[in-house]
């Protein structure tokens, strides 16, 4: 099994912390300094704007032809519009576009809390994925809330062989699409709020047999809390033992 592990987005990834306070003499910005330490990252930027494809481009040249990339969907698609409009599908082109030049394979759906398993949602969702061109793009989907209960995301996922992907802290994944992915998003633990949480080398060294437990062919992991930095290092070491 290939275990990719990286984090939610590089932009709040401190190099001088990781890599010494002269990085900049070796490397020439933040995502190509980020590049040496993981194989991989989720760009979340992508969800609240869309980049232009001379900055994706930029982005792709700055790291090495093995570094991997997914990509966060717009949240036009999926909080704004919430599949409902023809807007949808342009933006979904552009998200293509993106990944394509990325060269990214995974394509991010995250659904709000409010988008409930609803009749309406359901056909809306099921309308949007029938008409759009994905091509070679696997798409992931990260529903939220207690009303998609398993039965429902295991149906929509089946019929259109998306990634069922979740914390697995949280919730165990339900349907893994056609090639055998999972696709793991660690928010964190925390009480007050649950993205300020530093994961202890028990729970990475849990999270580690989660994993082996799934019997898939690749998994992808994405810290997404406020030691996410930090723990992927730790979890990439777990791994190697």
């Amino acid at each position: 099994m290939k275990i990719n592990v990286g984090c939610c987005g590089w932009g709040f990834f401190r190099p001088n912390i990781f890599l010494g306070k002269k990085w900049r003499e070796k490397y020439k910005s933040i995502l190509q300094a980020y590049s040496v330490l993981y194989p991989c990252v989720e760009i979340n930027t992508t969800f609240y704007r869309i980049p232009k494809i001379d900055t994706v481009e930029k982005w792709r040249k700055e790291v090495s032809k093995d570094f991997q990339f997914t990509v966060k969907c717009n949240n036009i698609i999926t909080h704004q519009d919430q599949f409902k409009t023809m807007r949808s599908i342009a933006i979904f082109k552009l998200m293509k576009r993106i990944c394509d030049v990325l060269n990214a394979k995974l394509l991010l759906l995250q659904c709000p809390a409010n988008f409930k398993a609803t009749e309406e949602n359901i056909e809306a969702m099921t309308s949007f994925l029938k008409n759009i061109n994905r091509e070679h793009l696997t798409i992931v989907w990260e529903p939220r809330g207690k009303s998609w209960e398993n039965k429902i995301i295991r149906k929509i996922c089946k019929k259109f062989n998306l990634v069922h992907c979740v914390d697995p802290f949280r919730r165990e994944p339900v349907y893994f699409g056609k090639n055998s992915i999972a696709y793991f998003r660690l928010h964190g633990l925390g009480k007050i709020s649950m993205y300020k949480y530093n994961f202890s080398k028990k729970e990475l060294e849990q999270l580690k047999e989660k994993i082996e437990n799934l019997k898939v062919k690749q998994t992808w992991v994405f810290f997404n809390n406020t030691e996410m930095y930090a723990n992927a290092q730790q979890f990439i070491e777990i791994l190697k033992k």
